[in-house]
Protein backbone atom coordinates (compact mmCIF):
# COMPACT_ATOMS: atom_id res chain seq x y z
CA UNK A 1 0.00 0.00 0.00
CA UNK A 2 2.63 2.11 0.73
CA UNK A 3 4.22 2.17 -2.47
CA UNK A 4 1.00 2.59 -4.45
CA UNK A 5 -0.65 5.31 -2.52
CA UNK A 6 2.33 6.66 -1.24
CA UNK A 7 0.61 6.86 2.53
CA UNK A 8 3.00 8.26 5.56
CA UNK A 9 3.83 5.42 7.54
CA UNK A 10 2.27 6.77 10.60
CA UNK A 11 -0.84 6.94 8.76
CA UNK A 12 -0.71 3.23 7.60
CA UNK A 13 0.12 2.32 11.64
CA UNK A 14 -3.09 3.89 12.82
CA UNK A 15 -4.79 1.91 9.73
CA UNK A 16 -3.48 -1.38 10.97
CA UNK A 17 -3.64 -0.89 14.66
CA UNK A 18 0.53 -0.96 15.51
CA UNK A 19 3.19 1.48 15.75
CA UNK A 20 4.84 3.29 13.01
CA UNK A 21 8.18 2.18 13.69
CA UNK A 22 6.50 -1.25 12.78
CA UNK A 23 5.28 0.18 9.44
CA UNK A 24 8.77 1.24 8.69
CA UNK A 25 11.02 -1.42 9.92
CA UNK A 26 8.26 -3.99 7.53
CA UNK A 27 8.62 -1.50 4.77
CA UNK A 28 12.81 -1.61 4.62
CA UNK A 29 12.23 -5.51 4.68
CA UNK A 30 10.10 -5.54 1.65
CA UNK A 31 11.19 -2.87 -0.32
CA UNK A 32 14.75 -5.36 -1.32
CA UNK A 33 12.79 -8.08 -1.80
CA UNK A 34 9.89 -6.29 -4.61
CA UNK A 35 12.70 -4.35 -6.41
CA UNK A 36 14.89 -8.00 -7.09
CA UNK A 37 11.26 -9.18 -8.25
CA UNK A 38 11.15 -6.65 -11.24
CA UNK A 39 8.19 -4.99 -12.49
CA UNK A 40 5.69 -7.05 -14.41
CA UNK A 41 4.62 -5.58 -17.51
CA UNK A 42 1.04 -6.07 -17.67
CA UNK A 43 -0.55 -8.24 -20.80
CA UNK A 44 3.25 -10.09 -21.34
CA UNK A 45 3.50 -12.89 -18.84
CA UNK A 46 6.74 -13.73 -18.08
CA UNK A 47 8.17 -10.33 -18.46
CA UNK A 48 9.57 -8.44 -15.91
CA UNK A 49 11.77 -5.19 -15.89
CA UNK A 50 14.36 -5.02 -12.68
CA UNK A 51 16.75 -1.80 -14.09
CA UNK A 52 16.06 1.50 -16.45
CA UNK A 53 18.08 -0.44 -18.94
CA UNK A 54 15.76 -3.36 -19.08
CA UNK A 55 12.95 -0.73 -19.38
CA UNK A 56 14.62 1.16 -22.08
CA UNK A 57 15.18 -2.06 -24.36
CA UNK A 58 12.24 -3.49 -23.76
CA UNK A 59 10.98 0.14 -24.80
CA UNK A 60 13.17 -0.18 -27.77
CA UNK A 61 12.20 -4.05 -28.77
CA UNK A 62 8.54 -2.59 -28.53
CA UNK A 63 7.86 0.66 -29.36
CA UNK A 64 4.17 0.73 -29.01
CA UNK A 65 4.27 -0.35 -25.28
CA UNK A 66 5.98 1.83 -23.72
CA UNK A 67 2.41 3.76 -22.70
CA UNK A 68 1.86 0.37 -20.97
CA UNK A 69 5.39 0.11 -19.51
CA UNK A 70 5.78 4.08 -18.61
CA UNK A 71 1.94 4.20 -17.21
CA UNK A 72 2.76 1.50 -15.19
CA UNK A 73 6.39 2.38 -13.34
CA UNK A 74 5.39 6.23 -13.42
Amino acid sequence: MILRFQLPHAALAVFYGVDRSTVTRAVHEIRPLLAARGFAVPGEAGVRLHTLADVFAYATAKPRSTDVVWGGIL
